[in-house]
């Protein structure tokens, strides 16, 4: 039986379910997305990282404006601390670069002391603190709509008044972060 190596590579359709696993330990509160939003989506800008056949872990990243942006950096949690992380974040940096990007983003949070060290290790400084809130739009817009249906995400960046004037406005925070970003480190040794 043959048995996948060691390393990175383009997700298939078939890392799907390692892919859902991972994402819940993102704890981000979002939905899953569905097979077609991985598939048409999210998979086409990822890498995963494979040991003995099994998705261990993956990022997610975009370019945007020429710069890059990592949506998500997902692990086992039995494999966090080992270099996966870091590999994974020099195999995207190395695709940005491809891409002509030199500065990159991502949002963390704040009590990720691991993740933190990580970015930081990679040339990542603290650029904000934000917070994602969260109203029904239906809701906000109709009184009788139903508010599980539509809803509205607003990043507030550096505006604790506006996101405390949110809440009080039927808001509730949705998640806290931290934005680092950077020069692209150089290609690994």
């Amino acid at each position: 039986m043959f048995t996948e190596p060691v390393g990175i590579r383009a997700p298939t359709p078939a890392d799907y379910a390692a892919f859902v696993r991972l994402f819940g330990y993102l704890e981000t509160g979002d939905d899953i997305p569905t097979p077609k939003v991985w598939r048409d989506e999210l998979a086409l800008q990822s890498m995963v990282y494979v040991d003995e056949g099994e998705a261990v872990g993956y990022v997610y990243a975009q370019v945007l404006e020429g710069v890059g942006f990592v949506r998500h950096v997902a692990l086992e949690p039995s494999r966090r601390g080992c270099g996966l992380g870091r590999a994974l974040m020099h195999a995207v940096a190395g695709r940005m670069r491809e891409a002509g990007v030199e500065q990159w983003r991502l949002n963390v949070k704040p009590d990720n002391a691991q993740a933190l060290r990580l970015y930081q290790g990679l040339g990542m400084t603290m650029l904000f603190a934000s917070v994602a809130m969260v109203r029904a739009l239906l809701e906000a817009m109709r009184p009788n709509a139903d508010p599980r249906k539509t809803f509205m995400q607003l990043v507030v960046e550096d505006a604790s008044a506006l996101a405390s004037a949110l809440g009080r406005a039927g808001a509730r925070r949705h998640l806290d972060t931290v934005q680092l970003g950077g020069p692209l480190p150089s290609a690994p040794m």
